[in-house]
């Protein structure tokens, strides 16, 4: 078989009040509430005001926490205790590092794919 080689993506660093932060990339097992969040806060941050961002984080808080312990390096506790400007802040960036990860799997998955409709495959 030829060489393949399955992506694994680096851990990106943000700094949250002065602290450095690892952004992971999400797991599976937590992948449907990251689309969960991610769609409905990029909704709200596309097409609402400053009040109704807030007033998503405060509807949404659990799931957001959620993810945000899933996919940083942040204990329970100090997610608990972010500012929720800080927490949708974060989870923007927890998006961003994120769609850059599946940005990079999709260029190897169509590298892959087009090496087996390739001819000489």
């Amino acid at each position: 078989m030829s060489e393949l080689n399955i992506l694994f993506p680096e851990a990106e660093e943000v700094r949250v009040n002065g602290r450095l932060v690892l952004i992971n990339p999400v797991q599976l097992r937590h992948f449907e509430l990251f689309g969960k969040v991610a769609g409905e806060l990029m909704q709200v941050v596309s097409a609402g005001s400053i009040e109704q961002v807030h007033a998503y984080a405060q509807r949404n808080s659990r799931p957001l926490r959620q993810v945000l312990v899933a996919t940083t390096s942040l204990w329970r506790w100090r997610v608990m205790h972010l500012p929720a400007p800080v927490a949708i802040q974060l989870m923007l960036q927890v998006i961003r590092a994120n769609a850059g990860f599946f940005v990079q799997a999709q260029v190897a998955a169509a590298t892959a794919l087009d090496g087996l409709q390739s001819p000489s495959a």
